[in-house]
């Protein structure tokens, strides 16, 4: 068994805080913090407008978004870690795994997220044998098709996030494609606009980097 007592746990826990602590001294960027990244910015931004969404429609979110687990090496087994961006259900009996992207072009959201959301499952389904992944892109863009310019009512987000649940391929990835412009507007009607200062950046600043995610 290459892994095992997967379980999931809060973001605050001593053991993942102390992990995080000691990745980042051996991962310290140079140059522009994250925090005042502007990318970097847009994309919390859109990650906590996209749980907002997943929470209203879900009925709520559980806190416990950090995949914990042990893997096996020549040593014997290592604890690691896998932090999430939204789980859906409770952690004993999660339903779905979230992978949210903030990106610049449309499909990058796609490739650099499902093979992340694939390990994460793929490590998780050993314990819980039904968990299903959704794979949300958000694209900022300044060419948009007809269908991709049209706002897009709250509705019309729940009724995306609905098809999940409704899903009954044996895919157990689901990708679902807004663009930036859609998801502000189906904010807005649901009373929680993006903030106008990141949403300006986000409309004066179209470059080809993917924003992080």
């Amino acid at each position: 068994m290459r892994y095992r007592q997967q379980s999931l746990i809060d973001p605050q826990e001593i053991g993942y805080r102390r992990f995080c602590r000691n990745h980042k001294l051996l991962n310290q960027k140079i140059g522009t913090p994250a925090a005042t990244d502007p990318t970097v910015v847009l994309a919390a931004e859109v990650e906590l407008a996209v749980r907002y969404c997943l929470a209203t429609h879900f009925g709520s979110l559980s806190p416990h978004r950090v995949l914990s687990y042990e893997r096996r090496n020549a040593l014997g087994y290592q604890r690691c870690y896998r932090e999430l961006d939204a789980v859906v259900g409770d952690r004993c009996h999660p339903q779905f795994f979230v992978e949210i992207k903030s990106v610049t072009q449309r499909g990058r959201g796609i490739k650099a997220g499902l093979p992340q959301l694939q390990r994460s499952l793929v490590i998780a389904q050993e314990r819980w044998r039904s968990l299903q992944g959704i794979l949300i892109e958000v694209a900022w863009m300044t060419e948009l098709s007809e269908q991709e310019s049209t706002p897009l009512l709250a509705t019309d987000l729940f009724e995306d996030l609905a098809s999940c649940q409704k899903d009954e391929s044996d895919e157990r990835i689901t990708p679902i494609y807004w663009s930036g412009q859609q998801l502000a507007a189906g904010l807005a009607e649901l009373g929680m606009p993006l903030n106008p200062d990141i949403l300006g950046w986000a409309n004066a600043t179209w470059s080809s980097q993917n924003l992080a995610g």
